[in-house]
């Protein structure tokens, strides 16, 4: 039996088009970020939402999945965290980020030709289902 675990899964929208590259052994690599929403009660009992936001690295994240990963996009993504840290100018930098391979990256919805908000149904979308890519 494990001893640990160390597993994530999100479900938000991407708040920018996915950075993509290939590492020197050609294995290609997105960085891209997250926004998930909750709702939060204020002081007068009232309902308001708040976003979070999520550093993601997705390996295997080729072509076809890079092409997808657009601003608006909704997703799916099951990995794990990774908290790395740097020195810069004499001063200890972190950083967390959630790290996918691309078989636990769902595209949920993409968004339309033209811009505009991406639909609520991903079976409006032609062509595309809820299926792995």
């Amino acid at each position: 039996m494990a001893k640990s675990l160390n597993r994530v899964e999100l479900l938000g929208h991407l708040g920018r088009d996915a950075e993509r590259r290939t590492t020197s052994d050609g294995t290609p690599v997105a960085r891209l970020s997250v926004a998930t929403d909750y709702p939060v009660k204020d002081g007068r009992g009232g309902w308001s939402e708040r976003t979070d936001w999520h550093d993601v690295v997705i390996w295997g994240a080729g072509k076809g999945l890079g092409a997808l990963l657009r601003q608006g996009t909704r997703v799916y993504l099951s990995g794990r965290l990774r908290t790395r840290s740097w020195e810069k100018d004499g001063e200890q930098r972190y950083r967390t980020e959630v790290v996918c391979e691309a078989a636990g990256v769902i595209v949920l919805t993409t968004r339309p030709e033209g811009g505009g908000d991406p639909p609520d149904d991903p079976r409006s979308v032609e062509g595309r289902d809820e299926t792995p890519v």
